[in-house]
């Protein structure tokens, strides 16, 4: 009978034992599982603040790089106003010479410009100011740079402007201003010299049978003060 009880309890024993060892185990589990929960969060914190910063620092570097951009582009612009209104001075120069180099007839051709033509377009319009002798009228004119040339003007159809060909630009007390809006030549068939910042040379010619040469300066806006 004492052998059957002594049995039993190292039975009991062992299966306590078992128990206590199960529940160490189980508590072992349940730690390293709770640090591997902690260890995941910690490394979605830190990518979450890895991205941040990434997104900070492109944003960061897309600010300097718009920055510069439009310090070049407001020093590019500088520039070139500055080469253009150079350009357009020299323009004025040359022509007054070639005005004054048509004998009796003496034409002071003063702010001749080119719109630059629109990407993909071969139509554009030529600007200046002609001074010469009273009653005298620009009939035709013609450039080895472009197809044709016509002498043209806005009128107000209705509320709308419109252009229109016209045969003759008389220089009424002894000027004529063709300027955007009113009177200009209209250029077509531009070759591929007739490009930003470059010159064109046209022939005028007159009813009088007279002729003279202006160089035109290719530029987007009409030169300071016309």
């Amino acid at each position: 009978m004492k052998s059957r009880f002594a049995i039993i309890a190292g039975v009991s024993a062992l299966a306590l034992a078992a128990c206590s060892d199960r529940s160490e185990t189980e508590a072992e589990a349940e730690a390293a599982e709770a640090q591997a929960e902690a260890a995941q969060g910690a490394a979605e914190e830190a990518s979450t603040e890895t991205e941040s910063l990434l997104d900070q620092a492109s944003d960061a570097v897309s600010e300097a790089a718009a920055d510069a951009a439009g310090a070049a582009s407001e020093t590019a612009d500088s520039v070139g106003g500055v080469v253009s209104d150079a350009m357009g001075e020299a323009t004025d120069a040359a022509n007054s010479v070639l005005g004054q180099m048509d004998g009796e007839a003496q034409f002071r051709l003063t702010g001749a410009w080119v719109r630059t033509p629109p990407s993909g377009r071969d139509v554009t319009a030529a600007y200046l100011k002609i001074e010469g002798p009273e009653g005298v009228s620009l009939v035709s004119a013609s450039s080895p740079s472009v197809e044709r040339i016509e002498l043209h003007t806005h009128i107000d159809d209705n509320g709308v402007m419109r252009m229109r060909p016209v045969e003759a630009i008389a220089l009424d007390s002894g000027e004529a201003q063709l300027q955007p809006g009113g009177l200009h030549l209209m250029l077509y068939g531009l070759g591929e010299d007739v490009t930003e910042n470059s010159a064109i040379n046209i022939e005028l010619v007159f009813d009088t049978g007279l002729e003279t040469n202006a160089i035109f300066q290719v530029r987007s806006q009409a030169p300071a003060g016309e």
